[in-house]
């Protein structure tokens, strides 16, 4: 297995060879795109993958997609098609040092991703992009999220400062009183009363309704008493209500 996967990386540097001596001959660049059949076999065969990665396919998938001397992109196919087969290589801890072995596939995969003509392609190498970038950019698994999105020189910086703020803090606590850095903030007062106020009893049936009709009465008779007092004294004159009660307070 490891042997077949050598001869064949070695032949895809040859096709590569060939297409760049017929690019200068002005002859068509065919051997690459003659040759991807065989290539993909290979890729999809059980266990051949991984490989493949350690035979170093990465660099030869590298010269593939590099840009011909005139700084024109390899065959619309040969691209579309590779960049298919770089989404079955498994990504593991080891695959960071394989783009690095490669030569420069990620850069080559970064500017197809925006300066690629077919928008199929630029879709593809974003894809391939962000399922690298998990793998390489991923950190242990910690209990806070915050922490998760740090670098750890961040969480350690974080950490020093708050206890440098906490320590500030005691010291200040030591030196004065605290109560007189610190407002306290007013708390809602709570609406359901068990029991009412004895002062307004009287003004309240049960259900919290005002006895309109206590005060109504009191009213009328402080006027009636009003009036016994006037004629009393002599006053016969005429004295007019109103059906609402005007004029007896």
């Amino acid at each position: 297995m490891r042997q077949a996967s050598e001869d064949l990386i070695g032949r895809m540097w040859k096709a590569r060879d060939e297409d760049l001596k017929a690019f200068k001959r002005d002859q068509p660049a065919l051997q690459k795109l003659k040759m991807l059949p065989e290539v993909e076999d290979f890729c999809k065969r059980v266990g051949f993958p991984e490989v493949l990665l350690q035979c170093k396919i990465l660099g030869a998938l590298r010269l593939w997609l590099d840009p011909m001397p005139d700084s024109s992109l390899p065959n619309q196919s040969v691209r579309t098609r590779v960049l298919k087969l770089l989404e079955i290589f498994p990504i593991d801890e080891e695959w960071k040092d394989l783009l690095r072995e490669s030569g420069g596939l990620g850069k080559i995969i970064n500017f197809l991703s925006i300066k690629d003509p077919y928008e199929p392609n630029r879709r593809q190498a974003k894809k391939l992009i962000s399922i690298w970038s998990r793998q390489i950019f991923a950190k242990k698994d910690v209990s806070d999220p915050y922490e998760r999105a740090l670098p750890p020189s961040s969480i350690a910086q974080s950490s020093r400062a708050s206890d440098k703020k906490e320590s500030m803090y005691e010291r200040e606590m030591k030196k004065s009183n605290a109560s007189r850095f610190f407002a306290r903030v007013p708390q809602p007062a709570s609406l359901s009363f068990n029991r009412i106020p004895e002062e307004s009893m009287g003004d309240f049936e049960e259900g919290g309704r005002v006895r309109t009709e206590n005060k109504s009465k009191a009213a009328v008779e402080k006027g009636l008493q009003r009036l016994k007092k006037n004629r009393k004294g002599g006053n016969d004159r005429a004295v007019s209500l109103s059906i609402e009660g005007r004029g007896l307070l």
